[in-house]
């Protein structure tokens, strides 16, 4: 289903948005945007806790 919520393509900066984790890697995580076609994007691993993350794959799970 293909729907778009906003006219911007992409999201400002500090915008809270709704994803789909896509893959995960030791860089970040791939997500689909979901309010915004779909458009994939990339979370980096240092911005997704406050706290020293060891492995990224084990704070985010692919589908959620």
């Amino acid at each position: 289903m293909q729907c778009r919520f906003y006219r911007a393509e992409w999201p400002e900066e500090g915008q809270l948005v709704v994803v789909e984790i896509s893959t995960v890697n030791e860089d970040g995580a791939y997500v689909k945007l979901l309010e915004y076609n779909r458009v994939q994007g990339l979370i980096l691993a240092q911005n997704t806790s406050i706290k020293r993350i060891k492995n990224v794959k084990k704070l985010l799970r692919v589908g959620t």
